[in-house]
């Protein structure tokens, strides 16, 4: 953002103005120092905009925090409930197959992690306004690309991690490995998708973006997770 706000603000003459057309160093060293100092303004710019954004959420009352944070805690509390319906729907394979239950927590950490990283990085360039939609294309080919690698890396940290605690439980291990493969590509998209569309409906992204991906990927993490199981060690 500094780099693209610098490159606005600096107003640098074109040297075919110049009849010596800055051939001698002092010429040179003039500019330089000038140039020096049209950007310690830009940075001193910067800063006060920084720090006039962190007043502005201390001079908002509590009552605004509340009314802006607490509509989105309690949906999302509703939202989250139901990741007992999935369970219970999974009930019997749960009770024949534990460790698939033990491994739950982090097929659902992982997937909110890797959702966070680039929806924490969209929210940041929506908030500053430094968001390009003309390479959204980009952006969703860069990433799908570190989803890809991502999600192979951990789902064979995963299965090895399975492997470690319980080291016949192959099939599961499996699973498990299939079911975080699959999360965290879901959500990589999914935490941009959900900056963009929170950004588009004139909400705040901060306030909505990071609890929704995190009960989303939740839910999503534990159906994907027993739906795996449910396929691998119901043959």
């Amino acid at each position: 953002m500094e780099a693209m706000e610098v490159q606005t603000v600096v107003q640098v003459t074109p040297l075919g103005s110049r009849s010596a057309e800055l051939d001698e160093p002092e010429d040179l060293e003039k500019r330089a120092f000038e140039l020096r100092q049209q950007l310690e303004a830009v940075e001193e710019q910067l800063g006060k905009r920084e720090a006039g954004s962190f007043e502005e959420y201390f001079a908002t009352s509590y009552t605004r925090l509340l009314r802006d944070r607490l509509p989105w805690l309690v949906g999302l509390l509703l939202l989250q409930s139901s990741a007992a319906l999935i369970m219970g729907t999974f009930e019997n394979l749960l009770d024949k197959h534990l460790v698939i239950a033990f491994f739950v927590p982090m097929i659902v950490g992982t997937g909110g992690n890797a959702g966070n990283q680039p929806g924490v990085m969209t929210t940041r360039a929506l908030s500053r306004g430094t968001f390009d939609s003309h390479k959204l294309h980009k952006l969703v080919r860069r990433e799908t690309l570190l989803a890809l690698v991502t999600g192979t890396l951990l789902a064979v940290l995963a299965f090895l991690r399975v492997l470690l605690q319980y080291p016949s439980k192959i099939k599961e291990a499996g699973a498990i490995s299939i079911a975080v493969f699959l999360m965290v590509n879901l959500a990589i998209f999914i935490g941009v998708a959900f900056s963009i569309v929170i950004d588009r409906t004139g909400a705040d992204p901060a306030n909505g973006a990071a609890p929704l991906l995190t009960t989303v990927a939740d839910l999503v993490g534990i159906t994907l997770l027993c739906a795996v199981a449910a396929l691998l060690l119901s043959a």
